[in-house]
């Protein structure tokens, strides 16, 4: 009713020109010794993220996942599963004010040099996921989706 078209004209001025959430797509990659890549990322505050960044036009998400990570790391991923999915609706950690549908896969990297491209991400780490979660500064949907992670291989354990 008249209540929706007036939420929605006040969502549209206080996001800008973005019209649709964006949809994004984001790699949980862990090598040989299941430690996770992550990155400090410029755009999210100099917060630690995982490597990622929308889905083009015309392009598929497997696709997305691959040339993002590719572009910002430099490393070659397979095997990828899809694992989480986060709504991040205007985050304040983000640079710009934006409205995000977030995908996030579990990958394997063909080999671990790694070549960040200086603007997604600054500096890198292979980490343990506990550790990673009591002494990094994480993105909030970096942190949700590494302690989905953690606590699906503590259920797994059990069985």
């Amino acid at each position: 009713g008249e209540r929706h078209v007036r939420r929605l004209k006040q969502m549209d001025e206080v996001a800008g020109r973005q019209e649709l959430p964006e949809v994004t797509v984001g790699a949980l990659i862990f090598n040989d010794k299941s430690q996770v890549f992550l990155m400090k990322s410029p755009k999210w505050d100099n917060l630690y993220s995982v490597p990622g960044g929308r889905v083009e036009l015309g392009e598929t998400r497997a696709e997305a996942l691959k040339r993002e990570v590719l572009e910002e790391t430099g490393l070659e991923i397979f095997d990828e599963k899809l694992f989480t999915l986060h709504d991040a609706v205007f985050p304040k950690e983000f640079h710009k004010r934006k409205h995000f549908v977030m995908i996030n896969y579990l990958a394997k990297p063909r080999k671990e040099d790694v070549n960040l491209d200086e603007k997604e991400g600054i500096e890198f780490v292979w980490m343990n996921p506990n550790l990673a979660l009591k002494e990094l500064k994480l993105v909030q949907y970096t942190r949700r989706a590494l302690e989905d992670y953690v606590n699906i291989m503590n259920l797994a354990k059990v069985f």
